[in-house]
């Protein structure tokens, strides 16, 4: 997107298809107003993929042909409504995570992170925060759910996580067997499989020497 818009003002038309710069009334200005709006409807079509092509050979009417801002305006239009899918998809993601044990339970959680990231869809630490807390089994978690609400419910959501982690370690929650997949790993590898969670590579790890996880008491520091 950058280099279009780059492009466009070497053309010096990023201002019109943008509606910065209207139509002048003068008759000799509209002249070289129009041959700008030309030539950046020219520009932007030219790079346009076979989707989006469909999508304007079907929508652009003919009162407009060769109208760089009109043009614009159509594509936007287009991908303001794909992003409100993405968004929508994302938060059904997150909305829908039920817990069964803290391992799958985080990952799960990290991923969904991510995918709203991805939407641009940003609810808030502390809104993501209760969200996620609210998932959480009272009996397993009372505590951990008591003293966050009261306390911590602002702090970044991937602190949460963190904590989260920490609590489940201490506490034994986490079965020998529940293993999480490192967030770090997670959202380097998000694909089309990526909610399929199969069986989890990774171990739990803590260090006995300052009791945080990702690491050992030999490379504590």
């Amino acid at each position: 997107m950058m280099w279009m818009k780059a492009k466009l003002f070497e053309l010096d038309a990023w201002d019109i298809v943008n509606g910065v710069a209207v139509k002048p009334e003068k008759t000799k200005e509209q002249s070289t107003w129009t041959k700008k709006n030309q030539l950046a409807y020219a520009e932007i079509i030219d790079h346009l993929n076979a989707d989006n092509m469909a999508f304007v050979g079907g929508a652009m009417p003919e009162t407009h042909e060769f109208d760089g801002q009109y043009f614009c305006n159509l594509l936007k239009s287009k991908y303001a409504a794909d992003n409100n899918v993405a968004k929508f998809a994302a938060l059904e993601m997150f909305l829908g995570i039920k817990y069964t044990s803290i391992g799958s339970f985080l990952s799960l959680i990290w991923a969904a992170k991510q995918k709203l990231i991805l939407a641009g869809m940003d609810l808030g630490n502390k809104r993501k925060n209760l969200m996620a807390l609210a998932k959480l089994p009272c009996d397993c978690f009372q505590s951990f759910r008591d003293v966050v609400a009261m306390g911590f419910s602002s702090e970044t959501f991937e602190s949460l996580l963190h904590r989260l982690e920490n609590y489940s370690v201490q506490n034994k929650i986490a079965a020998d067997k529940d293993q999480i997949l490192e967030p770090e790993a997670l959202l380097m590898t998000l694909t089309l499989d990526q909610f399929n969670f199969p069986h989890f590579q990774k171990p739990f790890k803590i260090c006995s020497h300052c009791q945080k996880t990702g690491h050992t008491a030999d490379s504590c520091y």
